[in-house]
């Protein structure tokens, strides 16, 4: 198994885990009886929960996509000659163009001069 086969797998296991918690709190919310306090507690936390349960969903979606895709493999990818030609071209002028650039030299020594504190006021 992959390791993006066994991160999947881990993500399942969280909806899966996350699923009758959030029934759970929706159930307690249905109570009648709760006052406002408890209510926007409650409604906090199942909130919290779903939105694992939502992260965990979408997590399981991309790695499908990686997995169908075919990640990590990076395979070569093919376009027509005239393409190819082309970005062989626009390469080797980059490259001429890179070829005449030097990084600036750095900063070997220098000063600083801070003003002085300035007292914060009190609101």
């Amino acid at each position: 198994m992959s390791v993006q086969d066994d991160a999947r797998a881990d993500a399942a296991t969280a909806i899966d885990r996350l699923k009758p918690l959030i029934e759970g709190w929706s159930h307690l919310l249905e109570q009648g009886d709760l006052s406002p306090t408890a209510r926007a507690a409650l409604m906090a936390i199942q909130q919290n929960f779903t939105t694992q349960q939502n992260a965990a969903h979408a997590v399981t979606l991309a790695l499908d996509v990686l997995i169908q895709t075919g990640y990590p493999d990076l395979p070569k990818s093919e376009v027509p000659g005239d393409v190819y030609q082309e970005l062989v071209q626009n390469r080797t002028t980059m490259e001429a163009a890179f070829g005449k650039l030097v990084p600036e030299p750095a900063a070997e020594s220098g000063t600083m001069t801070l003003d002085e504190p300035t007292p914060k006021t009190q609101p």
